[in-house]
């Protein structure tokens, strides 16, 4: 089912009966001046395959697509625009990778995610957050994969929040911070947090042609428990891009 109550606001529901028992979609998406929001639920069966593939109504791309919507109705020309927007200030499609662990076996994925998105006159805000709870639907025979979390339930949540602020028509400054935790499931489970922090300055060369400055730090570890798997990194990044 698709709803359409106002030109500003879309919402579909989907639920159905499944091999694994009852499943569901549900999306909600609405958009003001200068604002843009949606939040997804849902609950079905999934491989690593589409979920590295799939396409988020919750990309922070939708989101700008539905703020420009109005300015540009043609489809084409406002994909062009969100591109050279992302481009200009530094956000990612998606701020938060959910990857999560690599298997053969087909899960049920329980997913709850939101984002939002802020254009003023100097500003850029976005928010995005998930929560996602995957399960094997199929047996895994390789002893090692058994005692992996390939082969448990796990628990992934994530937040980013980015700030872009416009210093002048060509140069900006933008900010990033995001958090991430994968728990597995039992008594004793292993858990990842992974946090990030990026700062970047991006100047506008000429009219195809953008050159960006910044640094990053990022950790990753075992939820507090040192182990030779943990990572840090403290890195200063510099690049320019061209659009032919």
């Amino acid at each position: 089912m698709e709803w359409a109550p106002t030109g500003r606001t879309r919402i579909s529901a989907e639920h159905g009966k499944r091999f694994f028992g009852w499943g569901h979609r549900y999306s909600f998406r609405h958009r003001t001046q200068g604002v843009s929001y949606s939040l997804l639920a849902t609950k079905e069966d999934t491989t690593n395959l589409e979920q590295l593939t799939r396409n988020s109504v919750n990309s922070l791309f939708e989101r700008f697509s539905d703020l420009l919507l109005a300015q540009y109705p043609d489809p084409h020309q406002r994909a062009e625009q969100v591109r050279q927007l992302l481009n200009r200030t530094g956000i990612s499609q998606e701020p938060i990778p959910q990857a999560g662990f690599l298997t053969s076996a087909v899960q049920l994925e329980r997913r709850i995610e939101g984002s939002a998105a802020l254009i003023g006159a100097r500003n850029t805000w976005t928010l995005s957050a998930y929560h996602r709870n995957t399960q094997p639907l199929t047996l895994v025979n390789d002893s090692a994969t058994a005692n992996s979390l390939a082969a448990a339930e796990v628990s992934e949540t994530g937040l980013s929040v980015n700030l872009n602020h416009r210093l002048s028509a060509q140069t900006s400054v933008s900010a990033l911070a995001s958090w991430q935790r994968n728990r597995g499931a039992g008594n004793d489970p292993l858990e990842i947090i992974s946090r990030r922090i990026e700062m970047m300055v991006a100047r506008q060369l000429s009219p195809s042609t953008t050159g960006s400055i910044g640094f990053r730090l990022v950790r990753f570890d075992g939820g507090g428990v040192p182990t030779a798997n943990d990572y840090r990194e403290n890195a200063i990044f510099g690049g320019v891009s061209h659009q032919f």
